[in-house]
């Protein structure tokens, strides 16, 4: 799975299973921290066919 963003951002995972979840990423820039987050849906490559 590759997640990516035009702003350069990217993620990359392998999920146990196909459902919902939640990713987040936290960065400190002059001295505060900022927390972003991101809830997808991971389905079952093979469910790529019936879509």
């Amino acid at each position: 799975m590759r997640i990516s963003k035009s702003c350069g951002g990217a993620f990359e995972g392998l999920m146990p299973k196909p459902g919902h979840y939640r990713a987040w990423t936290q960065f400190r820039r002059n001295n505060k921290i900022y927390t972003f987050t991101n809830t997808f849906n991971v389905i079952d490559v093979g469910d790529l066919s019936r879509r």
